[in-house]
């Protein structure tokens, strides 16, 4: 595969932007995809690092229960430090 569909990989393209972007990457994901659509990408992620859930929290008005990730760090805890997952 040597292209990324926008709309078939949207959940892969939101979580390399959160994750390794900039904040020229973020408007640009805000952009292509709007607010609403990132949210809901974003809490069904499976890997996010603390940090970047904790801004998603903030900047979403979401609970740390909101996002896939953190109920899942729940179930394998300390496997994978620095990771929610």
């Amino acid at each position: 595969m040597d292209t990324l569909d926008q709309e078939i990989h949207a959940r892969f393209i939101v979580e390399r932007v959160m994750t390794r972007g900039g904040r020229h990457d973020w408007q640009t994901l805000l952009e292509l995809y709007g607010k609403e659509r990132v949210r809901d990408e974003a809490v069904t992620i499976r890997c996010l690092d603390p940090r970047t859930v904790h801004y998603l929290m903030v900047y979403f008005d979401l609970a740390e229960s909101a996002f896939r990730c953190s109920r899942a760090e729940q179930l394998y805890r300390g496997q994978v430090p620095g990771l929610l997952c």
